[in-house]
């Protein structure tokens, strides 16, 4: 009887540690298809602010060395938003980028931590890039959203 039931716990143990490990691999599938995908669009745009736009988000991918389950729905929500062929404001087309109705991201390293830090930039109305224009920080406070690199970056898409 003891054998038996340690037959059964193994069994239980080794399917739910297998099965969480395919899933996992799965959703990494959907990263690595998302990084494609943005470094595939940096290379074939001329404007360089979609190209930093597109090399920023793989910076943040990058930047996490761990994807809980959670960060994966947001990249895998992401990937579907930049391949949804339906969609009117299409993260593929830099048109929706000028036109508001997405921000760009932009990434750097932080000089204080060395992790990489992100912002979203929306253009101004009919924005010309080589006029000079005031800049318009707006803050949003610590939200539940920000305290995540992954969600917060997703969040628009």
């Amino acid at each position: 009887m003891k054998i038996k039931l340690l037959i059964i716990c193994l069994q239980f143990f080794l399917l739910h540690f297998f099965s969480e490990k395919l899933i996992a691999q799965s959703e990494i599938n959907y990263i690595s298809a998302l990084k494609d995908t943005l470094h595939s669009l940096s290379v074939r745009t001329n404007n360089e602010f979609f190209q930093l736009h597109c090399e920023s988000m793989i910076e943040v991918i990058d930047g996490k060395t761990i994807f809980s389950t959670a960060d994966s729905a947001f990249l895998k929500d992401t990937y579907i938003a930049f391949n949804n062929e339906d969609d009117t404001a299409s993260a593929k087309q830099l048109s929706t980028y000028l036109e508001r109705r997405r921000p760009f991201i932009l990434a750097w390293i932080s000089p204080t931590d060395g992790q990489v830090s992100f912002s979203w930039f929306t253009p101004p109305a009919n924005w010309k890039p080589d006029k000079k224009y005031p800049l318009y920080v707006q803050l949003h406070g610590f939200w539940k959203v920000a305290s995540n690199t992954i969600e917060y970056m997703t969040y628009p898409f």
